[in-house]
């Protein structure tokens, strides 16, 4: 899928250009971006939806320091290069974390600013669910995140890579792939309205 994003306070407005590897035409691209100005269930459930990542994601980061063991492998540039791997004496309070837990990679900082520039990780063993009984997660599972300054100090995921494999049960497959890259960053006027960034959206490209 290929589709241009605008952020706004009111939410981010999608307009999808490609689908399957197929042109959308761009009446459709129009009403579905209406159907989300002027629908505020959509924009309240996508909320939601974003608020549920945001909380994921800092819970996650707020488990770096204790579900790794870290060492420093020097600079590169303005970048401080390190290298975690499990702790063992680590215990993982949910699923997610134990997942987590189950990964040694590697993280670049940005120095100046504080700022995670770099984020991947292996899985290095299988990770069960519920003793095995209910499925797995297969070892040599991988994620990559990437992160970049798209504004003035304003940082944002620029590329997420993940390919995660396993069985759940009765030999049902586990499949995470995901592939997410963004290009081609624009400020936009200072708080835009939904229908101004609709506006913004339909001028890309042309």
């Amino acid at each position: 899928m290929k589709q241009w994003v605008a952020e706004t306070r009111e939410g981010s407005l999608r307009r999808v250009v490609e689908m399957n590897g197929q042109p959308v035409p761009e009446a459709e691209q129009r009403r579905k971006m209406d159907n989300y100005v002027y629908d505020g269930g959509s924009r309240s459930k996508q909320r939601k939806n974003e608020q549920h990542d945001d909380q994921q994601a800092e819970e996650m980061l707020n488990l770096l320091p204790q579900a790794f063991i870290w060492t420093s492998q020097g600079a590169s540039g303005k970048l401080t290069l390190l290298h975690f791997k499990p702790n063992p004496d680590f215990r993982p309070p949910d699923m997610e974390a134990k997942v987590f837990a189950a990964m040694e990679g590697d993280m670049a900082v940005d120095t100046g600013q504080l700022r995670i520039a770099s984020l991947k990780g292996r899985m290095t063993r299988d990770v069960l669910i519920m003793g095995g009984w209910l499925g797995r997660l297969n070892a040599g599972g991988t994620f990559d995140v990437e992160r970049r300054e798209t504004g003035n100090q304003i940082w944002q995921i620029v590329e997420t890579h993940v390919h995660i494999q396993g069985h759940a049960l009765i030999f049902k497959t586990i499949s995470e792939q995901e592939d997410d890259v963004k290009t081609e960053f624009k400020q936009l006027t200072n708080d835009p309205s939904l229908q101004q960034a609709e506006q913004e959206l339909m001028k890309v490209g042309k």
